[in-house]
């Protein structure tokens, strides 16, 4: 009996560990990981890799910061600004954000070819300047008014036959440009207002 007990003292050994190791085995319970943990468990234990950083790129008021974690790195980009327009202020070229006020335009005066004309963008207002008539534009105009009102009153302006009129040109012979303002022509025509009393020089 006194040989044996060795041999049951081992039995016992075995069985007491294996009934420790089954009813007091731990099971761990591992947290997620992280961007720079790995997963662990309340016991210290880890497992695979800490995830990383997924980082957003910095922009002109942000620096770059992780869109998990929240973790911040650098410093913002600032703007990039354009220069001003007459119609629009200082403009960031990357996000678009405006900082002052428009130029003012800088306008030429209109001439005769061109008109009202800003230096600095190139738009236009209005219409070129009217340029003056000469004497020859407004002879002829008075003489085709003459002549219409000649034809109204049944008169051949060529000829100065047919019809009649009210009274004689105040020099005799037919009316002529020079004289328009003097002679007064009868019910059958009148002369526009800006024409009346016309002399040319």
């Amino acid at each position: 009996m006194i040989k044996r007990l060795p041999v049951i003292l081992v039995i016992v050994a075995i069985i007491a560990v294996a009934f420790i190791f089954i009813f007091t085995r731990h099971t761990h319970t591992f947290a997620e990981a992280t961007c720079t943990t790995a997963k662990t468990c309340e016991c210290g234990e880890t497992e695979g890799e800490p995830l990383g950083h997924t980082w957003v790129e910095a922009t002109c008021t942000e620096p770059k910061q992780c869109s998990v974690c929240n973790l911040t790195e650098g410093n913002p980009l600032e703007h990039t600004y354009s220069n001003a327009t007459c119609t629009e202020p200082q403009t960031c070229t990357v996000c678009g954000a405006t900082t002052g006020k428009p130029i003012s335009h800088v306008w030429t005066d209109a001439t005769f070819e061109t008109p009202k004309t800003c230096e600095l963008c190139g738009l236009t207002e209005g219409e070129p300047k009217e340029k003056p008539r000469t004497k020859e534009q407004i002879d002829a105009e008075l003489k085709a008014v003459i002549d219409e009102i000649y034809r109204s009153r049944g008169i051949d302006p060529e000829t100065m036959q047919g019809g009649h009129i009210d009274a004689p040109p105040p020099s005799g012979g037919t009316p002529s440009t020079g004289d328009l303002g003097d002679y007064q022509f009868g019910s059958g025509g009148e002369l526009p207002d800006h024409l009346k009393g016309a002399v040319i020089q």
